[in-house]
């Protein structure tokens, strides 16, 4: 899926990874996508933990620049050992996919009302 993200052959600007079911310590990709962030909220929710690796857009005067960004999203309702094992675990999975892409930032918005395009973009890009 990395490939995919990173190919302009293709259209996918996302991808949202979360914990095998029974298994806190393995994840694995649930969605892939071609949207923004309003399309990837119909894929999260309050109720565990999601990895988003992000391709995000933004015009400058020598044109578009891709970057992209790795987004925690801890759910409210996440049970507590998850969300202790997640920062660890949000490490771990930052340096995997920086072995494919290059990551310009991260963030890890406070609730789903948080996660805006332009929340993703000040945090990220300090814009």
């Amino acid at each position: 899926v990395f490939g995919d993200i990173k190919s302009a052959n293709t259209k996918t600007k996302w991808a949202i990874f979360s914990y095998v079911q029974g298994n806190n310590y393995m994840i694995k990709i649930i969605q892939k996508g071609e949207g923004g962030v309003d399309d990837i909220k119909k894929f999260i929710n309050d109720d565990t933990v999601f990895y988003i690796v992000f391709l995000m857009e933004s015009g400058s005067e020598y044109g578009v620049i891709a970057k992209v960004a790795l987004i925690t999203y801890v759910g409210e309702n996440s049970p507590g050992f998850l969300k202790a094992l997640s920062a660890g675990h949000r490490n771990n999975f930052l340096e995997c996919v920086r072995t494919y892409l290059s990551v310009i930032g991260v963030c890890q918005p406070e609730s789903l009302k948080e996660f805006t395009t332009e929340n993703v973009l000040v945090k990220v890009l300090g814009n």
